[in-house]
């Protein structure tokens, strides 16, 4: 939550929305094939902190991008 404070004040509130989003599906990607590959096991917990970097840093550089194709989604 402390990470995601400080991105907050950094991206703004709209980014820092895409950067979770990002961030949770990119973990629950990486997550499920680990298991899937048997890496991890299930119901043990890995840090979420490097996905939560990865998606700030795509919210920063794409945030805009990505914002306006999901509005567009509704929109059409």
């Amino acid at each position: 939550m402390k990470l995601l404070a400080v991105l907050g004040i950094v991206l703004g509130p709209s980014h820092v929305i895409a950067a979770f989003l990002l961030a949770c599906f990119s973990g629950a990607l990486i997550g499920s094939i680990l298991i899937h590959f048997g890496l991890i096991q299930r119901n043990k917990p890995f840090p979420f902190g490097p996905f939560i970097a990865f998606g700030a840093i795509l919210a920063y550089f794409l945030g805009e991008v990505i914002i306006q194709w999901y509005l567009n989604l509704f929109t059409i």
